[in-house]
């Protein structure tokens, strides 16, 4: 029997340890017993990608029991209210972009970000999968 696949998009993941990195772990952890999970996030960037070693979060995503890609670095409080709006709604883009070349039943997006929701969504129609937008 094949397991129905859930992709999970956020912002932050660990070894970022942000409240929005807890909760999307819990949830992939959660779901991944019982689900093929896959997460789509960014590597770790807060509060600086400078904090993370790239070979400590390699070996700390191998040992995780769901797949996981890491799409780009950023680090969220880069510049003044515009810019940093506008580079997160292209980190949002690069993020959906990944999204839709997996196969997925369910696509989650989990906020902080706002932006994540609608690339998510698209991303969803396009697979003909269902969404869920994790509002915190």
């Amino acid at each position: 029997m094949n397991k129905k696949r859930i992709v999970i998009l956020s912002q932050y993941f660990p070894p970022e340890t942000t409240a929005a990195a807890k909760r999307a772990v819990s949830m992939a952890e959660a779901f991944s017993g019982e689900y093929d999970v896959k997460v789509i996030t960014t590597r770790p960037s807060s509060p600086s990608p400078a904090h993370f070693d790239p070979a400590d979060v390699a070996e700390h995503d191998r040992k995780l029991q769901y797949g996981i890609k890491r799409v780009l670095h950023f680090p969220p409080h880069a510049g003044g209210l515009l810019i940093r709006g506008i580079r997160e709604y292209i980190m949002a883009i690069r993020l959906g972009l990944s999204v839709i070349k997996e196969p997925a039943d369910l696509i989650i997006a989990s906020t902080p970000s706002m932006f994540l929701a609608p690339v998510a969504l698209l991303a969803a129609r396009r697979n003909n999968a269902k969404f869920i937008w994790d509002i915190r």
